[in-house]
């Protein structure tokens, strides 16, 4: 029995002998992988520490590639700027003809690029610059060259096309056998005034408009350059008067011939109306040309100095409406006549909205002015410009009118109500 429970206690002890040893060389390699943890510990704090030392150097390096890499763009942009007014200078230089306008290369290498420039030298934050006073005056030189080479080109354009139809005309007068009342002769007459002339100089629409954006400027700086679109103005104008005469005139003298004809004071309301819905009429077409040659297809550009200077010119194209009616005025003694063409005008002056006096193709905002410059308006489409001012145009006739009733009814106290003496027949009937 005491082998048997001994034989039991050996196998325990063995057993326990064996977990023991197990249990030494497992906490001898915990230890020692504990060890061996704590060094790659350290390595790694020690390789984390230099990795991030190396990521801020790495860090301060881009951002400084970053600036310099900045920098030089900048810089290489700068130099075009300044590189550029070389070869603007000898576009220019070799352009002496003008032709060169009319090239889209003009735009794009002349105009765009000077824009870019001067919006660049005239910037405040580059105004340290070196020299930037004399490049700015440089490119201010090279845009006012550009721009003068326009004119020249729209000058010269119409006074050709000027001639070219005044030789049609000649011809078609010829044809006629100098008949300028024959109805072949007026059409073609007015074929050629007004069709062929909008026709022929809708091509300078483009040119016109890269000029009036930069030119049709109310500040100091453009003082220069406002110079140059009103000599396309003056040189327009002058032509169309020239044209216009040939048409004018017979109306004007066919008006005359009536009123030498026909009793005056009859005919002074009607002579008024007619001629003033003829000349009405001429300076709805006049306008409906100039805006096909002048005006911007850009809804967004102010077009205000175009119909101010066209306006204007209106007054001295009716100018033979205002000597016709002028004479017929200051013969008229009728002073009810004289009432009634007052009321007229007023009619005319009062109610030109009603009388389609609208263009509803050449719209503007009526906002502030964008970025784009103060030639640029919002894209409010809601109101039109006003073809033509009849308050301006016939305020002259409206205040001879009224001048010449004044002296008639003066005239009529002075002989009829101060003077007037009852004779001895009209006494006694009113006894």
């Amino acid at each position: 029995m005491n082998d048997i429970e001994n034989v039991e206690y050996f196998k325990f002890q063995e057993f326990i002998k064996e977990t023991l040893k197990e249990h030494s060389s497992f906490f001898s390699e915990t230890s020692s992988l504990i060890d061996d943890l704590n060094k790659l510990k350290v390595i790694n704090s020690q390789v984390s520490s230099e990795t991030s030392d190396f990521q801020n150097k790495s860090s301060e390096l881009i951002t400084k590639v970053e600036q310099l890499s900045s920098l030089h763009n900048e810089l290489s942009e700068t130099l075009k700027i300044f590189e550029s007014l070389d070869g603007i200078v000898k576009s220019l230089n070799l352009s002496s003809s003008g032709a060169i306008v009319a090239k889209e290369s003009f735009r794009e290498d002349i105009l765009f690029k000077l824009d870019k420039c001067l919006a660049f030298v005239n910037n405040e934050n580059y105004k340290n610059y070196k020299d930037i006073e004399i490049y700015r005056y440089r490119f201010s030189q090279c845009m006012t060259r550009a721009l003068s080479l326009i004119r020249n080109y729209v000058t010269n354009f119409i006074k050709n096309i000027e001639s070219k139809l005044q030789t049609k005309i000649n011809e078609a007068k010829k044809n006629s056998n100098n008949d300028e009342n024959s109805t072949s002769y007026k059409i073609m007459l007015e074929a050629f005034i007004n069709n062929q002339f909008d026709e022929d100089c809708q091509v300078l629409q483009p040119l016109i408009e890269e000029l009036y954006i930069r030119c049709a400027d109310n500040d100091n700086e453009t003082d220069d350059l406002n110079g140059l679109l009103v000599d396309c103005y003056n040189t327009y104008f002058k032509t169309r008067q020239n044209l216009l005469t040939q048409v004018i005139q017979p109306h004007i003298t066919a008006s005359s011939l009536v009123s030498i004809n026909g009793s005056t004071s009859k005919n002074l309301v009607q002579a008024a109306q007619s001629n003033i819905t003829y000349f009405i009429k001429l300076m709805d077409k006049e306008y409906k040309i100039f805006s096909h040659i002048f005006f911007s297809k850009n809804p967004m550009i102010d077009e205000t100095y175009n119909v101010d200077a066209l306006n204007k010119w209106f007054e001295s194209l009716i100018e033979p409406l205002y000597d016709l009616l002028r004479n017929k005025i200051i013969r008229e003694t009728n002073i009810g006549e004289l009432c009634e063409l007052i009321t007229t005008l007023q009619n005319y002056i009062e109610n030109e909205e009603s009388l389609d006096y609208l263009d509803t193709a050449s719209k503007i905002s009526d906002g502030q002015s964008s970025v784009l410059g103060p030639m640029y308006r919002g894209n409010n489409q809601e109101t039109g410009f006003k073809k033509i001012s009849l308050e301006s145009l016939l305020t002259p006739i409206l205040q001879d009118t009224q001048s010449r009733l004044v002296f008639r009814v003066q005239n009529y106290v002075d002989k009829n109500i101060k003077l007037f003496q009852m004779k001895l027949k009209e006494f006694i009937h009113q006894l």
